[in-house]
């Protein structure tokens, strides 16, 4: 009767530990800024496909406490910053693309930080053109 149920134990948490690591294969997004940091700064403008490559692991990490001089330190000067009322909001370009229109087209990968608690709370996505 224990031999079941050690096999049952064993197999429930051999189980969970591997979909908590395919869920979150990098659990903290300061260990993907530090796994690519050097290839992202060369990367600057999204030229070279890096940014493109490797932007979406930002979005599978788990924010915890991430503060924004921390986030520039690591990752490097962003292209562009917006401000609300409610936010900051740094762009980082991953990709561009010379439109027939003459202008360019840029991916980019957001990171949002509100004033209450001075950490990025969102990284999301986006295109725009300038």
């Amino acid at each position: 009767m224990k031999y079941p149920l050690l096999v049952l134990i064993f197999i429930l948490l051999f189980s969970k530990a591997h979909c908590q690591e395919k869920n979150y294969p990098d659990s903290s997004c300061l260990k993907v800024m530090d796994e690519i940091k050097e290839n992202w700064k060369i990367d600057s403008v999204g030229k070279t496909g890096f940014r493109l490559a490797n932007y979406k692991r930002f979005q599978e990490c788990k924010i915890n406490f991430l503060p924004p001089d921390v986030l520039l330190n690591i990752i490097g000067k962003c292209n562009e910053v917006w401000r609300t009322e409610e936010a900051t909001i740094y762009l980082f370009y991953v990709s561009q693309k010379l439109l027939l229109s003459k202008k360019t087209q840029y991916t980019y990968l957001s990171f949002r930080v509100t004033s209450p608690t001075d950490a990025v709370i969102k990284i999301g996505e986006g295109i725009i053109e300038r």
